[in-house]
């Protein structure tokens, strides 16, 4: 409609995808695939955490006594001491490393774009101020890469049909890009 609508601030979404599988479901273009910050795949309950989970029903629908843990003005605070956790020149290049070897990796028609190391730099970051620290360990960028990177890089139809997945390709580019530690 050629009209700009200013959003709230702090605004983001928390999305959910169902599986391709599903009929009726496609898969998002790459361009789209690139936005979304993190991939994460929770899976099913085992037994009995799904027990505990029907127990804790109780009578009343879960939305009516969910309580809040943050409100919008503290959000950009939490955002502020993100920002501030050191990341050594060391991890920051191994993140750039990462990311390159997905755009050369053989296996991959596509890999992770810039957004891709901005999103790796930034989840560390966040990973290691929950973690209590106030910079990024290498292992951080390690956790982190193959939610933060795998659902960016698009697999070759012929490594698919191998049983290659992207997440296994990114476990293997971690395995096989040096970490230069220097004075850390």
């Amino acid at each position: 409609d050629g009209v700009t609508h200013e959003l709230a601030r702090p605004f983001f979404v928390i999305a959910t995808q169902n599986p391709t599988e599903y009929e009726g479901t496609f898969p998002l273009p790459e361009a789209q695939l690139d936005r979304f910050f993190m991939k994460l795949s929770l899976g099913y309950l085992d037994e009995a955490t799904e027990n505990q989970m029907l127990l804790n029903l109780g009578g009343a629908h879960p939305i009516e006594t969910l309580q809040p843990v943050a409100d919008g003005k503290r959000l950009p605070e939490l955002a502020r001491l993100v920002w501030d956790v050191h990341v050594d020149e060391t991890v920051r290049e191994y993140i750039v490393r990462l990311v390159f070897a997905t755009r050369q990796h053989k296996d991959l028609l596509l890999g992770a774009s810039p957004r891709g190391s901005h999103a790796l730099y930034r989840g560390s970051q966040a990973y290691a101020a929950v973690n209590g620290r106030t910079y990024v360990l290498p292992d951080d960028v390690k956790t982190l890469a193959p939610v933060i990177l795998a659902h960016r890089c698009l697999i070759h139809p012929e490594s698919a049909l191998r049983g290659l997945t992207a997440n296994g390709i990114i476990n293997e580019i971690i395995k096989a890009t040096p970490l230069d530690l220097g004075e850390i």
